[in-house]
Protein backbone atom coordinates (compact mmCIF):
# COMPACT_ATOMS: atom_id res chain seq x y z
CA UNK A 1 0.00 0.00 0.00
CA UNK A 2 1.41 3.30 -1.06
CA UNK A 3 0.82 6.58 0.41
CA UNK A 4 -1.91 7.64 -2.03
CA UNK A 5 -3.90 4.91 -0.52
CA UNK A 6 -3.88 6.84 2.90
CA UNK A 7 -6.97 9.23 4.11
CA UNK A 8 -6.97 10.43 7.65
CA UNK A 9 -6.04 6.80 9.06
CA UNK A 10 -7.92 4.67 6.90
CA UNK A 11 -7.64 3.40 3.72
CA UNK A 12 -9.04 4.54 0.50
CA UNK A 13 -12.21 3.46 -1.16
CA UNK A 14 -11.03 0.91 -3.11
CA UNK A 15 -10.03 -0.81 -0.43
CA UNK A 16 -12.15 -3.58 1.00
CA UNK A 17 -15.56 -2.03 2.31
CA UNK A 18 -16.37 -5.14 4.57
CA UNK A 19 -13.53 -3.73 6.95
CA UNK A 20 -15.75 -0.72 7.38
CA UNK A 21 -19.06 0.68 9.12
CA UNK A 22 -20.52 2.96 7.50
CA UNK A 23 -23.14 5.29 10.08
CA UNK A 24 -25.57 8.14 8.09
CA UNK A 25 -27.34 10.44 9.84
CA UNK A 26 -30.23 12.00 8.40
CA UNK A 27 -32.76 14.88 9.90
CA UNK A 28 -34.59 18.05 7.70
CA UNK A 29 -31.87 19.95 8.24
CA UNK A 30 -28.64 17.80 7.60
CA UNK A 31 -26.75 14.44 6.49
CA UNK A 32 -23.53 13.37 8.63
CA UNK A 33 -22.28 10.35 7.60
CA UNK A 34 -19.13 8.44 9.46
CA UNK A 35 -16.75 5.87 8.81
CA UNK A 36 -15.69 3.15 10.92
CA UNK A 37 -12.89 0.89 11.03
CA UNK A 38 -14.33 -2.75 12.29
CA UNK A 39 -11.32 -4.53 12.70
CA UNK A 40 -9.45 -1.31 14.49
CA UNK A 41 -11.34 -1.04 18.29
CA UNK A 42 -8.93 1.75 18.84
CA UNK A 43 -9.44 3.86 15.11
CA UNK A 44 -11.37 6.97 15.17
CA UNK A 45 -14.09 8.22 12.95
CA UNK A 46 -13.77 9.38 9.25
CA UNK A 47 -16.56 12.24 8.21
CA UNK A 48 -17.82 11.50 4.67
CA UNK A 49 -20.78 13.88 4.69
CA UNK A 50 -21.28 17.41 6.77
CA UNK A 51 -24.50 19.09 5.23
CA UNK A 52 -26.41 21.27 6.91
CA UNK A 53 -29.52 23.60 5.10
CA UNK A 54 -32.63 25.52 5.84
CA UNK A 55 -35.08 24.14 3.54
CA UNK A 56 -38.61 23.97 3.02
CA UNK A 57 -40.43 20.66 4.51
CA UNK A 58 -41.12 20.01 0.87
CA UNK A 59 -37.35 20.48 -0.35
CA UNK A 60 -36.46 17.73 2.54
CA UNK A 61 -35.74 14.64 0.21
CA UNK A 62 -33.88 16.57 -2.76
CA UNK A 63 -31.48 18.07 -0.02
CA UNK A 64 -30.51 14.46 0.91
CA UNK A 65 -30.73 13.52 -2.20
CA UNK A 66 -28.24 15.76 -3.26
CA UNK A 67 -25.78 15.28 -0.21
CA UNK A 68 -25.65 11.58 -0.93
CA UNK A 69 -24.80 11.84 -4.25
CA UNK A 70 -22.18 14.55 -4.05
CA UNK A 71 -20.53 12.43 -2.05
CA UNK A 72 -20.51 9.03 -3.89
CA UNK A 73 -17.77 7.02 -1.54
CA UNK A 74 -20.81 6.61 0.97
CA UNK A 75 -22.63 4.49 -1.36
CA UNK A 76 -19.57 1.32 -1.58
CA UNK A 77 -20.37 -1.62 -0.35
CA UNK A 78 -20.30 -1.16 3.38
CA UNK A 79 -22.21 -2.74 6.30
CA UNK A 80 -24.46 0.50 6.79
CA UNK A 81 -26.73 1.56 9.48
CA UNK A 82 -29.01 4.83 8.52
CA UNK A 83 -30.63 7.04 11.40
CA UNK A 84 -33.70 9.01 10.56
CA UNK A 85 -33.67 11.82 13.17
CA UNK A 86 -37.79 12.75 13.81
CA UNK A 87 -39.61 15.08 15.93
CA UNK A 88 -42.67 12.75 14.69
CA UNK A 89 -42.00 9.59 16.29
CA UNK A 90 -44.85 7.27 18.50
CA UNK A 91 -44.36 4.56 20.72
CA UNK A 92 -47.13 1.87 20.40
CA UNK A 93 -47.60 -1.69 21.32
CA UNK A 94 -45.90 -4.21 19.03
CA UNK A 95 -49.36 -5.44 18.01
CA UNK A 96 -50.68 -1.92 16.67
CA UNK A 97 -47.38 -1.55 14.49
CA UNK A 98 -48.19 -5.29 13.45
CA UNK A 99 -51.26 -4.45 12.02
CA UNK A 100 -50.93 -2.18 8.92
CA UNK A 101 -54.51 -0.57 9.19
CA UNK A 102 -54.00 -0.05 12.83
CA UNK A 103 -50.72 0.99 12.06
CA UNK A 104 -51.49 3.79 9.98
CA UNK A 105 -54.82 4.95 11.44
CA UNK A 106 -53.09 5.59 15.03
CA UNK A 107 -49.93 7.35 13.38
CA UNK A 108 -51.85 9.82 11.18
CA UNK A 109 -54.43 10.75 13.43
CA UNK A 110 -51.54 12.81 14.86
CA UNK A 111 -49.34 13.47 12.12
CA UNK A 112 -49.62 13.82 8.47
CA UNK A 113 -48.18 11.03 6.53
CA UNK A 114 -48.34 8.71 3.59
CA UNK A 115 -48.66 5.10 4.91
CA UNK A 116 -45.73 4.50 2.85
CA UNK A 117 -43.57 6.81 4.34
CA UNK A 118 -43.91 5.60 7.90
CA UNK A 119 -41.28 3.94 9.32
CA UNK A 120 -41.11 1.11 12.28
CA UNK A 121 -39.10 0.08 14.71
CA UNK A 122 -39.28 -2.85 17.29
CA UNK A 123 -36.52 -1.59 19.39
CA UNK A 124 -36.79 -4.80 21.89
CA UNK A 125 -34.60 -7.02 20.06
CA UNK A 126 -35.26 -9.97 22.99
CA UNK A 127 -39.02 -8.98 23.37
CA UNK A 128 -41.30 -7.20 20.40
CA UNK A 129 -43.56 -5.63 23.09
CA UNK A 130 -42.41 -2.50 22.07
CA UNK A 131 -42.81 -0.29 18.71
CA UNK A 132 -41.64 3.15 17.64
CA UNK A 133 -43.59 4.72 14.22
CA UNK A 134 -41.85 7.90 12.91
CA UNK A 135 -41.42 10.23 9.37
CA UNK A 136 -39.14 12.00 8.10
CA UNK A 137 -40.38 13.59 4.70
CA UNK A 138 -42.52 12.07 1.46
CA UNK A 139 -40.67 9.67 -0.97
CA UNK A 140 -37.58 8.71 2.09
CA UNK A 141 -38.18 4.68 2.52
CA UNK A 142 -38.11 4.27 -1.08
CA UNK A 143 -35.08 6.07 -1.33
CA UNK A 144 -33.18 4.46 1.21
CA UNK A 145 -34.26 0.82 -0.03
CA UNK A 146 -32.57 2.05 -3.96
CA UNK A 147 -29.88 4.06 -2.14
CA UNK A 148 -28.81 1.69 0.97
CA UNK A 149 -29.66 -1.45 -0.10
CA UNK A 150 -29.23 -3.83 3.27
CA UNK A 151 -28.91 -0.85 5.67
CA UNK A 152 -30.45 -0.96 9.05
CA UNK A 153 -32.83 1.83 9.29
CA UNK A 154 -33.69 3.57 13.09
CA UNK A 155 -34.65 6.48 14.40
CA UNK A 156 -32.75 8.58 17.05
CA UNK A 157 -35.38 6.92 19.69
CA UNK A 158 -34.57 3.65 19.05
CA UNK A 159 -30.89 4.24 19.69
CA UNK A 160 -30.96 5.97 22.44
CA UNK A 161 -33.49 3.62 24.05
CA UNK A 162 -31.71 0.78 23.57
CA UNK A 163 -28.70 2.34 25.41
CA UNK A 164 -30.40 3.51 27.98
CA UNK A 165 -32.91 1.05 28.83
CA UNK A 166 -30.09 -1.51 29.53
CA UNK A 167 -28.39 1.22 32.23
CA UNK A 168 -31.51 2.16 33.99
CA UNK A 169 -32.22 1.14 37.61
CA UNK A 170 -35.32 -0.51 39.63
CA UNK A 171 -36.51 3.25 40.41
CA UNK A 172 -37.57 5.65 38.06
CA UNK A 173 -34.85 7.49 35.49
CA UNK A 174 -34.57 9.91 32.72
CA UNK A 175 -32.68 10.74 29.61
CA UNK A 176 -32.40 13.79 27.95
CA UNK A 177 -30.54 14.18 24.82
CA UNK A 178 -30.09 17.92 23.57
CA UNK A 179 -28.84 19.50 20.11
CA UNK A 180 -29.46 22.71 18.20
CA UNK A 181 -32.79 23.49 19.88
CA UNK A 182 -33.89 20.13 19.90
CA UNK A 183 -33.96 17.09 22.75
CA UNK A 184 -35.04 13.44 23.40
CA UNK A 185 -36.58 12.85 26.63
CA UNK A 186 -36.62 9.23 27.64
CA UNK A 187 -38.26 8.28 31.05
CA UNK A 188 -38.42 4.84 32.29
CA UNK A 189 -39.64 3.51 35.21
CA UNK A 190 -37.63 0.15 35.78
CA UNK A 191 -37.69 -1.36 32.65
CA UNK A 192 -40.86 -0.19 31.27
CA UNK A 193 -40.84 3.07 28.94
CA UNK A 194 -43.84 5.93 30.20
CA UNK A 195 -42.86 8.22 27.98
CA UNK A 196 -40.90 8.77 24.83
CA UNK A 197 -41.24 12.95 23.26
CA UNK A 198 -39.08 15.06 21.36
CA UNK A 199 -39.24 19.03 22.53
CA UNK A 200 -38.01 22.16 21.03
CA UNK A 201 -36.34 24.73 23.29
CA UNK A 202 -34.94 28.13 22.79
CA UNK A 203 -32.55 28.23 25.89
CA UNK A 204 -31.19 26.66 29.08
CA UNK A 205 -34.43 27.63 30.78
CA UNK A 206 -36.60 26.14 28.59
CA UNK A 207 -34.61 22.81 28.12
CA UNK A 208 -34.95 22.56 32.20
CA UNK A 209 -38.83 23.74 31.65
CA UNK A 210 -39.19 20.16 29.02
CA UNK A 211 -37.45 18.00 30.87
CA UNK A 212 -39.35 18.16 34.48
CA UNK A 213 -42.19 18.62 32.40
CA UNK A 214 -42.67 15.73 31.06
CA UNK A 215 -41.42 14.07 34.61
CA UNK A 216 -44.49 15.48 36.18
CA UNK A 217 -46.83 14.30 33.06
CA UNK A 218 -45.57 10.68 33.87
CA UNK A 219 -46.41 11.39 37.66
CA UNK A 220 -42.62 10.54 38.51
CA UNK A 221 -41.28 11.63 41.92
CA UNK A 222 -38.49 13.89 40.34
CA UNK A 223 -36.70 14.56 44.38
CA UNK A 224 -36.29 10.23 43.42
CA UNK A 225 -35.42 10.17 39.70
CA UNK A 226 -31.86 9.87 38.26
CA UNK A 227 -31.63 12.16 35.68
CA UNK A 228 -28.82 11.57 33.04
CA UNK A 229 -27.99 14.17 30.06
CA UNK A 230 -26.38 13.77 26.61
CA UNK A 231 -25.60 16.13 23.85
CA UNK A 232 -24.59 19.64 23.71
CA UNK A 233 -22.53 20.59 25.93
CA UNK A 234 -23.13 24.15 26.95
CA UNK A 235 -26.79 23.77 27.55
CA UNK A 236 -25.72 20.04 29.49
CA UNK A 237 -23.58 22.50 31.71
CA UNK A 238 -26.16 25.28 31.99
CA UNK A 239 -28.77 23.18 32.85
CA UNK A 240 -27.32 20.84 35.79
CA UNK A 241 -27.58 23.11 38.54
CA UNK A 242 -31.39 23.44 38.07
CA UNK A 243 -32.42 20.12 37.77
CA UNK A 244 -29.98 19.42 40.81
CA UNK A 245 -32.35 21.73 42.72
CA UNK A 246 -35.27 19.16 41.92
CA UNK A 247 -33.62 15.93 41.65
CA UNK A 248 -31.43 14.32 44.23
CA UNK A 249 -29.23 12.65 41.19
CA UNK A 250 -28.83 14.53 37.65
CA UNK A 251 -25.47 13.81 35.95
CA UNK A 252 -24.16 13.37 32.40
CA UNK A 253 -24.69 10.11 30.74
CA UNK A 254 -21.63 7.81 29.98
CA UNK A 255 -21.34 7.31 26.47
CA UNK A 256 -18.19 5.63 24.59
CA UNK A 257 -15.70 8.23 23.32
CA UNK A 258 -13.38 6.76 20.57
CA UNK A 259 -12.22 10.02 19.22
CA UNK A 260 -15.90 10.69 17.80
CA UNK A 261 -15.70 13.63 15.55
CA UNK A 262 -16.98 17.39 16.44
CA UNK A 263 -20.97 17.60 16.48
CA UNK A 264 -21.26 13.73 16.04
CA UNK A 265 -24.88 13.24 16.85
CA UNK A 266 -25.46 11.41 20.76
CA UNK A 267 -27.57 8.50 18.67
CA UNK A 268 -25.22 8.45 15.68
CA UNK A 269 -22.75 7.53 18.25
CA UNK A 270 -23.99 5.24 20.14
CA UNK A 271 -25.15 3.25 16.81
CA UNK A 272 -21.67 2.90 15.59
CA UNK A 273 -20.15 1.60 18.52
CA UNK A 274 -22.90 -1.29 19.08
CA UNK A 275 -22.72 -4.97 18.56
CA UNK A 276 -25.50 -5.48 15.95
CA UNK A 277 -27.44 -8.96 17.00
CA UNK A 278 -30.36 -8.40 14.30
CA UNK A 279 -31.64 -6.91 11.37
CA UNK A 280 -33.91 -3.95 11.81
CA UNK A 281 -37.37 -3.55 10.56
CA UNK A 282 -38.25 -0.71 8.73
Amino acid sequence: MNNSDIYDGYTSPGADPSERRLTVYLSSSGVKAYLKHTLDATAGYRTLIDSKWTCDPAEVLRHIENAVYDHPEVLDDYECDVLVESDKVMWVPAEIAEDDDIRNTVYTSLYTADPDDIFTDYPDENDNGLASLYYLCPGLPAFLRRTFPGARVTSQHTQLYRRFKGRVSDDASAFADLRNGQMDVLIFNGQNLLMGATHPYSDENDASYHILNCLRQTDTDISKCEIYLSGDRETRTAIIADLRDESNYVRNAMLPRIDSPEGMPTAALICATARRTSDENN
